[in-house]
């Protein structure tokens, strides 16, 4: 009669379990000057880990001008334009995270603005002494 032997081993395997992406870091709206340059930061964190990519107007950035710089941990990327045009690089610009599990959208607009222009007076408010806000008035020089 066959009879099975138990030789008392086992082996544990543990699994991360998978979710969607989630941003850790979303990229900013931003108002650069004509030549400049302007950064954009996009990191996610999901298991798998999310592969980032940026878009405008739709499409995948590609360029000569548009440089996507990965994190090394794979966790990010920054989207870098130089030299900044006026009118073509004014855009929204969307960062996706995708993994296995799902995809996340975010995006941030782009202002370029003529490197000569003069912007008029306006009102900031800057936090101060991190208990109290103060009014700044700034004025063309």
């Amino acid at each position: 009669m066959p009879h099975c032997q138990d030789q008392g081993s086992a082996e544990a395997v543990w699994a991360k379990p998978e979710g969607k992406p989630t941003f850790m870091k979303a990229p900013e709206d931003q108002i650069g000057i004509s030549g400049g340059v302007a950064s954009f930061v996009c990191q996610a964190t999901g298991e798998p880990k999310p592969r980032i990519t940026w878009m405008k107007k739709g499409k995948k950035v590609s360029s000569q001008r548009f440089e996507v710089i990965e994190f090394d941990d794979g966790s990010g990327s920054v989207l870098r334009i130089q030299p900044l045009r006026v009118h073509r690089d004014e855009a929204i610009y969307e960062c996706t995270a995708t993994n296995s599990v799902g995809e996340i959208n975010t995006s941030a607009k782009l202002t370029v603005l003529e490197d000569n222009a003069t912007i008029g007076p306006s009102e900031e408010k800057v936090l101060g002494e991190r208990t109290e806000m103060i009014n700044i008035m700034m004025k063309n020089a």
